[in-house]
């Protein structure tokens, strides 16, 4: 059996204590977690219990099918502001472009179905 003697890095012992933010990369992070409690709002405000039997299409246990549209996006805010910040906490860890590029794309998605329908909603607007 052979030992081999750890490789030590030039850098020094990796430190386990949070990196101290940079303006940039905090603000983001803010941002991110400002989409929870806006998911959370637009859970609460939109959450309708309702009783069985459930029909898709028609009735859902989060109230009807606007009422269940709405509760899903918000939870799908919230999930979106954590792993958000989570992306910038790491990113000013570790100063990779490839999280630059995760974020940014992270983003467009999110916005994406809310860019549509606000350019059909203006294109139908000028047509009334």
């Amino acid at each position: 059996m052979v030992l081999r003697k750890p490789v030590m890095s030039h850098e020094g012992p990796k430190s386990t204590t949070p990196a101290r933010l940079g303006l940039g990369p905090l603000l983001l992070l803010m941002a991110g977690l400002g989409y929870v409690p806006g998911g959370i709002l637009l859970i609460v405000a939109s959450w309708k219990p309702t009783a069985g039997p459930y029909l898709i299409g028609q009735q859902y246990p989060y109230g009807g099918p606007l009422e269940t549209w709405q509760v899903s996006a918000g939870f799908a805010f919230a999930a979106f502001g954590v792993v958000f910040a989570g992306l910038c906490y790491a990113q000013s860890r570790h100063g990779s472009r490839l999280l630059w590029a995760l974020l940014l794309l992270g983003f467009v998605l999110m916005w994406v179905p809310h860019s549509i329908v606000q350019a059909a909603r203006q294109r139908t607007d000028g047509k009334r």
